[in-house]
């Protein structure tokens, strides 16, 4: 995660005017808030190669990654 808090974080704080922890936590919890009320089924259709065996979820940096592909190819995201 250290490109996200050094860089990615820093950047999106300044762009909101907000510290780069808050952006932190703020992303942390909508992991979570995400991965606790959808559906598993499209969750790992979507993440599966994100998620952390342990966790059972994926990383800020692997769900950001993601979101950020999916967002670039134009992927449908459906539920």
């Amino acid at each position: 995660c250290g490109r996200l808090t050094g860089t990615v974080y820093p950047l999106v704080a300044r762009k909101a005017g907000q510290s780069a922890q808050r952006v932190e936590h703020a992303i942390r919890r909508a992991i979570d808030a995400a991965w606790a009320g959808g559906p598993r089924e499209a969750q790992y259709r979507l993440f599966g190669n994100t998620i952390e065996a342990k966790r059972g979820k994926p990383t800020a940096g692997g769900m950001i990654a993601r979101m950020a592909e999916l967002l670039r190819t134009g992927m449908e995201i459906e539920s």
